[in-house]
């Protein structure tokens, strides 16, 4: 079964129904393809993740809202360790989505976004 996951992830142009059928009749048995699989049915999976650069990490840094989203960043997902590496990012992620949207950050948007992390590296 994890192998037929695996060819159909080792395609050019991977078919997320394919894999979304697959994954929801057998699961990801093979932990390694976790974060592909993931990123193929949410469609993210041929798209770069840019730098944010660092005027823009400035800038979020003095926002009203760093205080709570450096709070909710450092309590998100205590209980599971392999997440303290994406902490930093998801405290700048949320920065920068409260500045692109011009909304003010309320609490829980880290628990949202958490799961995106595991999409991008495989979990040992």
């Amino acid at each position: 079964m994890a192998s037929s996951l695996a060819t159909s992830l080792e395609k050019p142009f991977p078919d997320a129904d394919v894999i979304r059928t697959h994954v929801l009749r057998n699961g990801i048995l093979d932990q390694s393809l976790r974060g592909q699989a993931w990123a193929v049915m949410l469609g993210v999976h041929d798209r770069p993740c840019p730098p944010l650069d660092e005027h823009m990490k400035r800038v979020m840094k003095d926002s009203a809202d760093s205080m709570t989203i450096a709070n909710d960043a450092e309590r998100t997902r205590r209980e599971e360790p392999e997440f303290d590496q994406w902490r930093p990012s998801l405290q700048e992620l949320l920065h920068v989505y409260c500045n692109m949207r011009g909304v003010k950050y309320t609490q829980g948007l880290n628990e949202v976004l958490a799961p995106v992390f595991f999409t991008k590296q495989p979990l040992e």
